[in-house]
């Protein structure tokens, strides 16, 4: 049992590494070689940029969920606080759906999904510990996936 929470405490640690990567990600201009590519690159900023300010409140708000699911865990939250945290993250998925491009809004859904799985879980009776362990997993994973996508891509 302690060999799997804390694999969780690790995957939620390396989760919101990644993630905080996600937020702090440059979203500025990018260079642009030659007149040429100007058009272009303007683009890939305007997308990155709709796609890293999307991010960023799931990024904060998944860096929550993963703190308050170990708390959790661990006996120190309850089970109302990973509710409201998990509120907040569906809240900031929900606003990142509103400015996401086609590719961001898949990675949206996944992460929609797998939240869904942890509160059906955190909503047994007893809660289903092993359950939300698997569905935390999951969200990160999915969080992770995001992440990935909201980086932008250097222009060169």
């Amino acid at each position: 049992m302690t060999v799997r929470l804390r694999r969780v405490i690790a995957l939620v640690f390396f989760a919101v590494l990644v993630l905080a990567g996600c937020e702090s990600a440059d979203t500025g201009a990018a260079p642009t070689s030659s007149a040429q590519d100007t058009s272009s690159a303007a683009e890939s900023t305007q997308d990155s940029s709709n796609a890293g300010s999307g991010c960023a409140g799931v990024s904060t708000e998944g860096q929550a969920l993963g703190a308050v699911v170990v708390q959790f865990l661990n006996g120190s939250a309850s089970a109302d606080q990973v509710r409201t945290a998990a509120d907040g993250l569906s809240d900031a998925l929900t606003a990142a759906r509103e400015t996401a491009e086609a590719n961001v809004s898949a990675a949206l859904d996944d992460a929609q999904t797998a939240l869904d799985q942890l509160l059906t879980a955190l909503r047994a009776q007893p809660v289903d510990r092993t359950g939300l362990r698997t569905a935390s997993t999951d969200v990160l994973a999915a969080l992770g996936d995001l992440t990935k996508i909201c980086q932008p891509v250097p222009t060169s």
